[in-house]
């Protein structure tokens, strides 16, 4: 997942992409449902930022449901992060809002007080949209 992480950052989408798609199903398999979606989330991300918008919605929208099904609120906060990213690559402003808003909420409500690392995630996600939106609260 570093790898993929280094790769996003260093603008190699599709290699992020791959490896943090390989990454996913490992972290499943070790019972890591919080790093299976975090490595989704890189995926995601990576393949906003190589243009494959409509790929990365269909993905975000299977894993969310996956995550859904299973009760995983920690997987479906990060994945809503991600969803945020990925709706406002798509030009939906209000839907990244709506789902950052939830990952925000998801967040803070996780066992222990919370995630702060992913409710600022959320908060920046929320901030993006906010301005697509030209600063409107709609």
């Amino acid at each position: 997942l570093a790898a993929a992480r280094q790769a996003l950052a260093a603008g190699r989408h599709a290699e992020a992409a791959r490896d943090a798609g390989e990454a996913a199903p490992l972290f499943r398999q070790a019972g890591d449902k919080g790093g299976a979606a975090e490595a989704l989330g890189v995926a995601i991300a990576a393949r906003v930022a190589k243009g494959d918008i409509q790929e990365a919605l269909r993905s975000v929208t299977e894993e969310l449901e996956r995550c859904r099904s299973s009760d995983d609120k920690l997987g479906e906060a990060r994945l809503l992060c991600a969803a945020a990213g990925a709706r406002l690559a798509a030009g939906g402003a209000a839907e990244a809002a709506e789902a950052a808003a939830e990952a925000q909420r998801l967040a803070s409500e996780l066992p222990g007080g919370g995630d702060a690392r992913l409710e600022a995630q959320a908060l920046q996600a929320a901030a993006s949209a906010r301005l697509a939106q030209g600063g409107r609260s709609d």
